[in-house]
């Protein structure tokens, strides 16, 4: 009796040895990241003067956006402080979340002049492929499933952009 059990115990154990050692990992989804330069004016073959243009456009933007994302940090930064010094303010705290929201609000009208601006310099095809990416190039961090429009084009009621 006890050898039936040792050998149905060591076959059961070969086994999940087998099973753990030639597992592959599930291979990750690749994470989107975000705005890519280089392929986007690859896609849309800019000339050179459209293409100098562009750079300005982007890296005007990208200054910009780096300075608001740094204040929006500044007041998150003063936000935790006072969550930690247990020393909470009503009145701080709603002008401080105000704060952060008119920043925000800010950022996203960054990127729509950007948009606005690369738009006004293509031709007709370009500007096709443009807008036809345009869902693409945006940076969402919702999380998953999280009402986010882009993520609930496929349910009922919700619309395509």
């Amino acid at each position: 009796m006890k050898g039936k059990i040792f050998l149905i115990s060591a076959i059961i154990i070969a086994l999940l040895v087998s099973i753990t050692v030639t597992a592959q990992p599930v291979p990750k989804p690749p994470k989107y990241q975000g705005f890519n330069k280089e392929r986007i004016t690859a896609l849309l073959k800019l000339t050179g003067e459209q293409q100098k243009k562009f750079n300005n456009f982007f890296f005007t933007q990208q200054n910009a956006s780096i300075d608001l994302r740094a204040d929006i940090q500044k007041v998150r930064l003063k936000i935790r402080k006072m969550m930690a010094e247990n020393n909470v303010d009503g009145d701080k705290l709603l002008a401080l979340t105000g704060k952060i929201n008119q920043l925000q609000g800010k950022l996203k009208m960054l990127r729509t002049k950007f948009w606005l601006n690369v738009y006004k310099i293509l031709n007709d095809s370009q500007r096709e492929i443009w807008i036809k990416h345009f869902r693409h190039f945006r940076k969402v961090k919702h999380r998953k499933n999280s009402g986010h429009p882009m993520r609930m084009e496929g349910r009922a009621g919700f619309r395509k952009f």
